[in-house]
Formats: structure tokens, sequence, C-alpha cells
């Protein structure tokens, strides 16, 4: 009886030993990533809007063993006053991220990522609008091969100034 608890404790140590380093090698995979993905998205934006100066970026890359937290900055003007639209989102690392763990999906994939919008200045006046909340989110998984599902929440919005108001539902 103690040799089939032992197996089992080995079993379970063993699993647990290779999700993590999975998680991380998976991790360190995205991070590689990041310059191409950034670059390949300035691209597209050069080529859709090539008279606009708009810029894409990331900052504060965090990389943990099971997910990494960074800021993605959309920055619509190149000057000191650039105005900024920033994506704050965190990673959660494959082959099975904990956040689609607890939502039941058992499939592996390279990584679940939460979005939401960062309250800035462009913003604000948004944000006000949706009581300090941001006024979208998104849930996206991404498998090893490249495709991506996600999940795009907009918030209700119920705003007035003057004589002007704004209803929305969500969606």
């Amino acid at each position: 009886m103690m040799k089939k608890s032992s197996l089992t404790i080995s079993m379970i140590a063993l699993l647990g030993a290779v999700w993590t380093g999975a998680s991380w090698y998976t991790g360190k995979i995205i991070e590689e990533k990041m310059p191409a993905l950034t670059d390949n998205i300035n691209y597209k934006i050069s080529s859709y809007l090539p008279r606009q100066d708009i810029k894409f970026t990331y900052q504060d890359y965090h990389r943990g063993i099971f997910s990494t937290k960074v800021r993605y900055v959309l920055q619509l003007n190149q000057d000191k006053t650039a105005e900024k639209i920033i994506f704050i989102e965190t990673i959660d690392h494959g082959p099975f991220p904990i956040s689609q763990i607890k939502k039941g999906y058992l499939l592996p994939v390279m990584a679940s990522v939460h979005s939401t919008l960062e309250n800035t200045p462009v913003l604000e006046k948004i944000f006000t609008a949706n009581q300090g909340e941001s006024p979208l989110s998104a849930d996206s998984r991404v498998s090893y091969f490249g495709n991506h599902t996600s999940v795009i929440h907009f918030s209700p919005i119920n705003y007035e100034y003057q004589d002007t108001r704004l209803t929305f539902s969500g969606a």
C-alpha cells in the first residue's frame, strides 16, 4: 500500500514539474516573438495609414513562470506630448493556462490573454462615462500554430454632457 501512494505522489510531482517547465518555456517563446509581433503591427499600420505618425510598442514586460504582464502602447504621434492608447495585458502561458483551466477549457494552447484599456488622457472622457472602468476588455486564446480566437466585451455606457447624451447597452 505504501508503494502505491509513493508512486502516486511521485507522478503528481513529476507532472507538476513538467507543467511548470513547459509553461516557463512557452513564456520564453512568447517573449522572443514580441519584437517580431510589434514590427509586423507597425508595418501593417504604415501600410494602411501611410501619412499617419502612429507607432505600436510594448513596455513594462514582466515574465513569470505561469504568466506575463505587459503594456502595449499605441502612440498616436511621435512628439513629446504624444497621445497614447495603452492596453494592459495578462498573458497566461500554455500549454494549460490557469485561466483556461478555471473555465473548464482543457485543450493545450500557447497562451490565454486578458486585455483591458488603461485610463490615459486621450481616453479620459470614455473612462469617466464608464465610472472609471475600462470600456472594453478582450479574452483571447492563441494556439501553438498561431491561430487565435477572441471575445471582446464592450461595457454599457451612459454619458451626458451639456446637450449631448450617449447611451450604449454594451456588447
